[in-house]
């Protein structure tokens, strides 16, 4: 299931260009964590360090670097190149988002290439995310937050999992920002026609994978902790293996009438199209309304997806991503004001409560990110 996209030929050459910049940052994730290394590395060896009532300290945290931060990226490096590898010369995926089989040893070749910071960073999130979406550690994050959507689409939209829709009708259900995947496959097991959209190609990259190309449950060992020396209770926590995935999208027996599809591209330009207009029956927006530059034009577009008493589901905090970028438009709206534009665009707000999660947080370590979410329920007004 590569996910579809709005086409537009002469785009292709930029798009393309953008998805292997992207494909070549996560490539090159060894020799960022080999400069990460090698820099703990000479802190613990430092001349400052030497002294002797120290040395059964330093030679267990020594040992630890020396041996399990290696061991860890190694497996790490792993399921990375397995992901590059399921798009290198694959003609099943489309031709924007396939790499070249030069490339790949054309960056193989290159040993003095690193990812930018903001890159390396990147996908050092991407494993967080899979610990977060796809491993059964994860399930303390997901399921506060994913039984709240749940449990609100089962009021407003009910579907028998055992029968599902055998008409083929099953409600129509859209996740904008959907990330890795996880909640478009979730829905679509509890008997939704689910699509999933999504702009990062960081993101597009690991759904893909995820969804399509896993086969064994627990099939790979990631170390999501290990880039991060900070907050760890015990040492051993830091270099812990995450297994993914926990459950196999392609061995899943969906109810009859659902189904589950991608699409690549920006929300607003996608959904705000007038084919679009009353085409849902429902939008899940999860962690995702404060990601934009204009939440209002987000608000927006929902209200243009959603039919005449269809159903607006949103579990999320307000972590406006463009705030702090000078040159760059970002709309912040309090709660209160996002409920009041959410009206003017005919969403009738039934509940707003506010649940208190974790975000691909470390749930071992002295430093977690706990947001407190806005769950709201709105229906299209008729």
């Amino acid at each position: 299931m590569p996910p579809e996209r709005e086409t537009n030929d002469d785009d292709d050459d930029a798009e393309r260009d953008a998805f292997l910049k992207i494909a070549r940052a996560v490539f090159a994730y060894d020799r960022d964590v080999d400069a990460l290394i090698a820099r703990w590395n000479a802190s613990l060896w430092a001349e400052s360090l030497s002294v002797a009532k120290y040395e059964p300290i330093l030679r267990e945290a020594r040992t630890r670097v020396l041996k399990d931060a290696p061991a860890c990226a190694e497996a790490n490096v792993m399921f990375l190149r397995s992901v590059i590898g399921t798009f290198v010369d694959n003609e099943r995926v489309p031709a924007h988002l396939r790499i070249p089989g030069e490339a790949v040893e054309s960056w193989r070749a290159d040993e003095t290439f690193r990812a930018t910071r903001e890159d390396a960073e990147k996908v050092r999130y991407v494993l967080k995310n899979a610990y977060r979406d796809w491993s059964a550690e994860g399930l303390y994050e997901r399921t506060p937050v994913y039984e709240a959507i749940f449990n609100a689409l089962a009021e407003a939209l009910p579907v028998d999992v055992d029968v599902g829709s055998p008409d083929g009708e099953a409600p129509r259900v859209l996740v904008p920002g959907c990330g890795l995947g996880r909640l478009v496959f979730e829905l679509a097991k509890r008997g939704y026609d689910a699509q999933g959209n999504e702009f990062s190609y960081f993101m597009l990259l690991f759904s893909s994978f995820m969804l399509n190309a896993t086969s064994v449950v627990r099939e790979f060992g990631i170390h999501p902790w290990m880039h991060g020396r900070s907050n760890h209770r015990r040492a051993a926590d830091q270099w812990r293996e995450c297994a993914i995935p926990d459950e196999v999208p392609g061995n899943a027996k969906l109810p009859p009438g659902a189904a589950m599809s991608m699409v690549a591209g920006d929300f607003v330009e996608v959904y705000g199209s007038p084919r679009e207009k009353g085409a849902w029956d429902a939008v899940v927006t999860c962690f995702f309304i404060d990601t934009g530059h204009d939440v209002v034009k987000y608000l927006e577009v929902v209200a243009n997806c959603l039919r005449s008493g269809g159903v607006w589901i949103n579990f999320g905090p307000l972590l406006y991503h463009w705030e702090d970028y000078a040159h760059e438009q970002s709309v912040e709206l309090s709660m209160d004001e996002v409920l009041d534009v959410a009206k003017l665009f005919g969403l009738d707000v039934q509940t707003c409560e506010y649940r208190d999660v974790d975000y691909t947080s470390d749930e071992r370590s002295m430093h977690r990110t706990t947001y407190s979410c806005a769950h709201v329920v709105a229906t299209k007004r008729k």
